[in-house]
């Protein structure tokens, strides 16, 4: 190696030595410019933008090790990330929907019997727990089997937490009708539905039923309460 070789390579490795050291001086923010260092911990005060023109993912993430390959951290308030797009991401599967457990959106409590005891009262009776404040959607009704004595009554009513939901309350009249000139008894149902605000915890909702027929003889009943999440105002919990 001649003389002026010598001295352009101690040159050149003496200005590689002092851009490195510069880098290695230089603010965290502004060394991150030069490049993003792995294995380390990068900052920037600015966006980092990657553009590419690739047919397939722009980056890729693979991690062999225990972790996860992507993590995103964000300000208290803020959205960890942001999507341009409506489109369906096959198998990115969401645990929560505005902060709520899917047990802690809707619930339903049945209940149904085919021939209930010949007795008046509360005929069917469910339990249901709200998680939060809501409504309790309330259905139901019974069939009050044949009527023998005409101009009867029947009527049903819900309630909860054994108080008499008022609202609920349906009376049906019993009457007869003639077919081919005999006088025949008919069924009468007796139903209704109603929604009610109720508070978080464990609720008991009861299908009631009476009527004026000295012969009580209810049939087939069912009793459904919904429990939805929503406030007064219709607006998301």
């Amino acid at each position: 190696m001649s003389e002026n070789s010598r001295v352009h390579f101690r040159s050149a490795a003496m200005g590689g030595l002092i851009v490195g050291v510069m880098l290695l001086a230089m603010p965290p923010a502004v060394a991150a410019v030069a490049g993003l260092v792995l294995g380390t911990q990068n900052t920037a005060n600015s966006r980092t933008v990657l553009t590419s023109g690739a047919g397939s993912s722009t980056l890729r993430l693979v991690n062999n090790g225990a972790g996860s390959a992507l993590s995103l951290v964000a300000e208290a308030g803020e959205a960890p990330f942001k999507v341009d797009s409506g489109t369906k991401v096959q198998k990115l599967n969401a645990d929560r929907v505005d902060g709520w457990s899917a047990h802690q959106l809707l619930r339903v409590a049945f209940a149904n019997s085919d021939n209930l005891p010949s007795v008046e009262g509360d005929v069917l009776s469910v339990q249901i727990k709200a998680p939060r404040d809501g409504f309790l959607v309330i259905s139901g009704g019974v069939n009050g089997s044949s009527v023998s004595t005409t101009g009867s009554y029947m009527w049903c009513n819900f309630e909860l937490d054994g108080q008499e939901i008022v609202a609920s309350e349906r009376l049906i009249s019993n009457k007869s009708f003639v077919a081919s000139g005999d006088t025949e008894t008919i069924f009468s149902f007796c139903e209704s539905s109603v929604t009610v605000p109720v508070s978080a915890g464990t609720h008991s909702v009861n299908l009631h039923w009476e009527t004026t027929n000295p012969n009580p003889s209810p049939k087939e009943a069912t009793l459904t309460a919904l429990y939805v999440p929503f406030d007064g105002d219709g607006k998301r919990p």
